[in-house]
């Protein structure tokens, strides 16, 4: 990850150091990698689905990392929601599938930080889309590319010399 981002927005000064050079971001403490903690995930499962079967047994480490990511995104987001007019919170990426262990310490952070909360409440849920956002609407985009101008594709020269029919939306999808 580079050093943009909301990953990189503090939550703790002087806290864990992260991988951009700076200490206490928001990545040290609500990240995959973070919440994994110093077992990572087994060979062949994805972080995502090792710290969601750690969560459904019970795992005690697991469980403590996902309540301090709750309050740490609680806490970042708390300050975005107090500077931006927002009414809505998705939880996008992995963060969808963890929203039930996430939403909890999230929402106690913001009733307890956003100045308009009380009279305002800010709802809180899981991305629709999942982990798989962003793969589907860089999918989306291109396919989107080819249909408003079929003819530029059409016209560019084959890759191959076996190339089938359908080679210029395939290399539509090539970035």
């Amino acid at each position: 990850m580079g050093r943009t981002g909301a990953g990189h927005v503090t939550v703790h000064p002087g806290g864990e150091p992260c991988p951009c050079g700076s200490r206490g971001c928001l990545q040290a403490y609500a990240s995959l990698p973070a919440i994994l903690g110093d077992e990572p995930a087994p060979p062949g499962t994805t972080p995502d689905v090792a710290v969601t079967g750690r969560a459904e047994t019970g795992d005690p480490a697991t469980l403590a990392a996902l309540d301090g990511a709750g309050t740490t995104l609680g806490l970042a987001l708390a300050g975005t929601l107090n500077i931006l007019d927002i009414d809505t919170v998705l939880l996008g990426g992995s963060f969808s599938l963890l929203s039930s262990w996430l939403t909890t310490n999230i929402r106690a952070e913001i009733d307890r930080r956003v100045l308009g909360a009380a009279w305002a409440p800010i709802t809180i849920r899981p991305a629709l889309l999942g982990p798989d956002a962003a793969v589907i609407g860089a999918a989306l985009t291109s396919i989107d590319r080819v249909r408003q101008h079929p003819a530029t594709w059409l016209a560019r020269p084959s890759r191959s010399r076996h190339a089938s029919p359908v080679s210029p939306v395939s290399s539509a999808l090539e970035f």
